[in-house]
């Protein structure tokens, strides 16, 4: 069973120092996860909102918990 958008949102904001995270979309591929999210955070050189588009992939370890096995800025 896949994760809930909620809980992915948290594991990806957990792998972030700072910013929002919003989930736009997941996909479950065997036993990984992939969601399309968008990273928003304060610039602290530029003083503008910065947005980026990424997708992360989420794996079950075995103790059947869920990580961010890999994030990639889109």
């Amino acid at each position: 069973m896949s994760p809930t958008k909620a809980a992915i949102a948290a594991l990806i904001k957990a792998s972030h120092t700072a910013g929002e995270t919003e989930v736009w979309s997941t996909n479950l591929h065997g036993e990984a996860v992939i969601a399309q999210y968008v990273h928003m955070m304060d610039s602290v050189i530029t003083g503008q909102r910065v947005t980026t588009f990424r997708v992360a992939v989420l794996k079950k370890r075995e103790n059947g918990e869920w990580h961010v096995a890999n994030n990639i800025i889109a």
